[in-house]
């Protein structure tokens, strides 16, 4: 079974398509293969081989268009001998000719179908000017103004009109009014005025409004069967709204979806409809993304998908806005952690304060019907809050973290972020001085807490714009994709912190290219400073394999950056000290003020466990239980987290209020199994020799071999002074996973 080919209107259709309805003839003759809408008969004569034969239909329904100036003739002569007008039918019949014969001519010779419109035009309203003015009253100069201006300016306006929406679509109408005002300013008063009143439709808009007014009563309890003869239907060229017609539309949705979209699609055509059309789609989708909201299915309005919602990616800022409160109601309807929902709850409050301050701001459609959208979206909320205040009451809050790093972005990330405030004041200090060029050396294990410090710093360091870049986060593979992605992190955080349009990074050779845009944020003035933390150093080399000359080149630009540059600083932050690396690091970054960060001190990590947050109840960890964790972390930062997180996962499961010994001991098989990822890299960063001084401190014997010096392993807070592990679980995992493996 084939599918069928379109075909073009009939011979009456094709007329009123093109008068009434010449975007929608635009597409239909797109559809059937006519691309060139403006060719001449004379050149698809020369090449109707090589065109499609759909250009003949379309030429013979033109031609029989030519003859429609004598429509109205035989009624004229009819009228004429009954009244006896005695009407000039011989200078009618004469002038209708001249128009079929101009038409003609225009379908033949002139490439525009706005021609042949303009002659048929304009010779049928000559017969019906006449008619008007053929009496003795209407004489001289204005008869002959009126007799011939008349159809003159109709039969231009006419012409622009179908002329740009049959060869342009919904683009050209944009354009007619503009090109009718040019093209009839010249004519004289009467023949712009009637071509400018052609052009808006004017003649048929009481019509109009009066068949729209009427459908829309007659519509009461079945509105869609009205809707179906609306004008706007039948009608592409309207320029002034119609009335009721938005309330029609509306009222229309729920019984017949298709037809409501046909009619937005018609007034997304005409040009006088499209603020109707878009008020009235902005209701619905309105409508339904509340009772999207009101039925809980907060998935569909994350994404936004409805009949009437155009998805994520719509250019609607309302929407978006909607949406995303939606995404803080799924998530916190979709957790099985009642604090947690709460802080999504919270959020998504913020998110509709947010929102209805926005749609004050607004000029969308949208904007007048989002206060009933917001109201149901907090109604939801209300209903999620009574859900889980109960169930939050009866489970513990749990604001330990253990994957990701902290950050201020964070529900409880200020109040856990713990025991650096001593370091954080001495880098403000050093980054204060603006007489130097102060850049830093965070250096600290691994899991200690550095990436959080760098995240905090965008809160603790307001006079300092942050730039922070993870290499392990931003995986690139050639310099200039390294440079490259530096500075698009860099535009993306201040624009984000300050709303700063930092310097993009230029073209041109890559160091010196980065060169210039450093250059360039040097003399950036909107900040005090910029300071551009590199995360993961160690793994710079990576970048340049078996390029040893673009890496000195790039470390000479970091040390020229550490040594002349007064408002760009720089921090490297990673595990491994200078002195332990090739001598390239140590040469180019000797000028760095080196800062270690290590492991929490007691007090800090045992307050950590017994109150993280305000909110946390106290003795769910008793301070025994607490210094117990502490004992076998000895304060390592992601250790602490994770005990303190199993053990509140714990007394929720058990639905217990405070944890004891017992609850330590049966949490660290899980410590084994959850940190073995970062234990194992531990052991990979040691050498062979460490490796066995580690191996014997993990069964027993404190002191390491005679001659055997541990200055890394204390640095990297493995070993106290005596050779001690300084993290007893380590050494469980050591003698249980790795001995054994």
């Amino acid at each position: 079974m084939t599918d069928r080919t379109p075909a073009l209107p009939g011979y009456w259709h094709f007329a009123w398509m093109l008068f009434m309805q010449p975007v929608h003839l635009h597409h239909c003759l797109k559809a059937v293969g006519i691309d060139r809408i403006g060719i001449s008969g004379w050149t698809w004569w020369r090449r109707y081989r090589q065109l499609s034969p759909a250009y003949r239909d379309y030429f013979k329904r033109l031609l029989a268009l030519s003859l429609l100036p004598f429509v109205d003739f035989v009624p004229l002569v009819m009228i004429d001998q009954i009244w006896a007008l005695q009407l000039p039918i011989v200078p009618i019949a004469l002038h209708k000719l001249a128009a079929v014969a101009c038409g003609v001519v225009a379908v033949i010779a002139v490439p525009s179908v706005g021609a042949a419109a303009f002659c048929v035009a304009y010779g049928m309203l000559f017969g019906v000017v006449s008619l008007i003015t053929g009496s003795e009253a209407a004489i001289g100069a204005v008869r002959l103004m009126l007799l011939f201006g008349i159809p003159y300016g109709v039969g231009v306006g006419v012409a622009g009109g179908v002329g740009f929406g049959v060869a342009f679509g919904a683009r050209g109408s944009l354009a007619v009014a503009v090109g009718g005002v040019v093209v009839l300013g010249g004519p004289g008063v009467l023949v712009g005025a009637m071509g400018v009143a052609t052009l808006l439709g004017l003649p048929l808009y009481p019509v109009e409004c009066l068949v729209q007014c009427a459908l829309y009563l007659a519509g009461g309890r079945t509105p869609a069967r009205a809707l179906r003869y609306s004008p706007v239907l039948f009608h592409d060229l309207s320029y002034l709204p119609l009335p009721f017609l938005a309330r029609h539309i509306v009222g229309a949705a729920d019984a017949d979806t298709d037809l409501v979209s046909r009619v937005l699609e018609a007034c997304a055509i005409a040009p006088g409809q499209r603020k109707v059309g878009g008020t009235a789609l902005a209701e619905l989708q309105a409508r339904e993304i509340g009772k999207l909201i009101e039925t809980f299915n907060f998935t569909a309005a994350l994404s936004l998908k409805g009949r009437w919602l155009p998805g994520r990616d719509t250019d609607s800022n309302l929407l978006r806005a909607l949406a995303e409160a939606a995404r803080f109601l799924a998530a916190a309807d979709s957790t099985y952690l009642p604090h947690l929902a709460q802080q999504h709850l919270n959020e998504a409050e913020q998110q509709l304060a947010a929102t209805d301050i926005q749609r004050l701001q607004s000029r969308e459609p949208l904007a007048r019907f989002v206060p009933d959208t917001l109201a149901t979206y907090r109604r939801a909320l209300a209903l999620l809050r009574e859900r889980t205040a109960q169930a939050a009451a009866e489970t513990l809050p749990n604001p330990f973290v253990t994957t990701n790093p902290i950050s201020g972005s964070m529900h409880w990330g200020r109040q856990i972020f713990r025991g650096r405030e001593a370091v954080v004041r001495q880098i403000e200090g050093l980054l204060g001085h603006q007489q130097n060029s102060t850049s830093l050396a965070l250096i600290g294990p691994r899991r200690c807490g550095k990436s959080s410090l760098l995240n905090m710093f965008r809160l603790m360091l307001p006079d300092t714009q942050i730039v922070l870049f993870d290499l392990q986060d931003n995986p690139a593979t050639t310099p200039l994709a390294f440079y490259r992605a530096l500075a698009e992190q860099a535009r993306v955080q201040a624009d984000q912190d300050r709303r700063l349009q930092l310097p993009a990074f230029p073209e041109g050779p890559p160091i010196e290219a980065l060169r210039v845009w450093l250059d360039a944020l040097e003399n950036f003035t909107a900040v005090p400073r910029v300071l551009i933390c590199i995360d993961e150093f160690e793994r710079l080399a990576s970048l340049f394999p078996g390029q040893g000359q673009d890496l000195l080149q790039f470390m000479g630009l970091l040390r020229a950056t550490i040594q002349h540059r007064r408002r760009v600083r720089l921090l490297v932050a990673g595990a491994a000290p200078f002195d332990e690396l090739d001598a390239l690091w140590n040469d180019h970054f000797i000028n760095l003020r080196e800062i270690r960060i290590g492991h929490l001190d007691r007090p800090t990590a045992v307050g950590l466990l017994t109150r993280p947050i305000d909110e946390f109840p106290p003795e769910t960890i008793p301070l025994v239980v607490a210094e117990a964790a502490v004992d076998r972390t000895g304060g390592q930062p992601y250790l602490t987290q994770l005990y303190g997180s199993l053990l509140v996962d714990r007394l929720n499961d058990d639905k217990r209020r405070s944890a004891t010994q017992a609850d330590l001991a049966a949490v660290e098989d899980d410590v084994l199994d959850q940190a073995g990822y970062y234990f194992r890299n531990v052991w990979g960063d040691l050498g062979t020799t460490a490796q066995a001084v580690v191996l014997d401190a993990a069964q027993g014997q404190a002191l390491p071999p005679a001659g055997v010096s541990l200055p890394a392993l204390r640095r990297r807070q493995i070993t106290g002074d005596n050779g001690e592990l300084l993290v007893p679980v380590f050494g469980r995992w050591l003698r249980e996973r790795q001995i054994d493996a």
